[in-house]
């Protein structure tokens, strides 16, 4: 590896140590490869082992490998040209798109999705007659995932905060608390859920529909409300499309956060005010009445 003064020329496991009874081999690495090995997570596609254990072929591993790369895009377009190395597919036998087709991508990709979480279709681009690309659409399907058995004794780990812990505080500080929040097993679900649409967007698209339901008067249950619009945006992203949460826009506004009702107890004062003052007028009308006949027979019995 390249060095300020030269070069440096390290091995990747500097120790092995066997811890007796466990079952368990500690590696070290050297120092050196520490500014490398911290970009592995950002520089370099990564996937479970146990999603590639039981693919028999180098072709459907290769092409897994490939999909995986690409999965957060859904989609990726290659030239079958540059697509046949990729595969390791550089027979000659394979110099034909025909014989490539069935005897290596046909097998791959029906391996893959038989096996692995991923499920692929393709589309051949052509330029006149001849197939130049190759389109892939690419499906994250985990209910497929193969899942690597418990081991009987399982090693103590430290307790720690779940990974998505601060990702719930931010969140909820953006939630209406006198509305609702998010408790560490509802978010867990809903999170990974909008990690696997989104990737790295899935805090902001999240974000957007906090802030929808705040302000939308229409939404009563919010939790309920946020779950069945991740899970249509999950359908969405199934097939093939980009869903997010930008365009919605609120059309009844709460006002301050809650409606106000009004009581039936306030709404029965009311109706209560407005008889009493009804029979008061009609008593009042009855005693102006009963004086102007008074009145009347004065005037008559003095002109008399």
């Amino acid at each position: 590896m390249p060095d300020a003064d030269g070069f440096v020329t390290t091995n990747w496991v500097a120790s092995q140590r066997y811890k007796k009874g466990e079952g368990v081999i500690v590696l070290s690495f050297s120092p050196y490869l520490k500014p490398y090995l911290l970009q592995l997570k950002n520089q370099f596609t990564s996937y479970k082992l146990s999603n590639i254990l039981s693919l028999g072929s180098g072709y459907s591993i290769r092409l897994y490998e490939l999909m995986k790369k690409w999965q957060h895009l859904g989609k990726w377009e290659c030239p079958v040209e540059e697509l046949k190395p990729r595969i390791g597919a550089v027979a000659k036998s394979h110099s034909a798109y025909g014989n490539f087709k069935s005897k290596a991508l046909l097998p791959a990709i029906e391996e893959v999705n038989e096996k692995t979480d991923l499920h692929i279709s393709f589309k051949e681009l052509k330029i006149g007659r001849k197939i130049e690309r190759i389109e892939f659409t690419i499906r994250h399907a985990p209910e497929k995932e193969i899942k690597l058995p418990e081991p009987k004794k399982k090693l103590e780990q430290p307790k720690k905060a779940p990974e998505n812990e601060e990702v719930r505080i931010r969140l909820n500080s953006l939630a209406d608390k006198e509305l609702y929040q998010f408790d560490p097993n509802y978010f867990s679900q809903m999170y990974q859920g909008a990690v696997v649409i989104w990737g790295e967007q899935a805090e902001s698209e999240l974000a957007l529909i906090i802030r929808y339901v705040n302000v939308e008067e229409s939404v009563q249950k919010p939790l309920g409300f946020i779950k069945s619009q991740i899970k249509l945006a999950w359908e969405a992203s199934e097939r093939g499309e980009r869903p997010t949460f930008s365009d919605l826009q609120p059309t009844k506004k709460r006002v301050n956060g809650r409606q106000e009702i009004i009581p039936d107890w306030f709404k029965e004062k009311d109706e209560n005010i407005e008889q009493n003052e009804k029979e008061f007028d009609a008593e009042v009308e009855t005693k102006r009445q009963e004086l102007l006949k008074k009145l009347e027979s004065m005037k008559k019995y003095k002109q008399d």
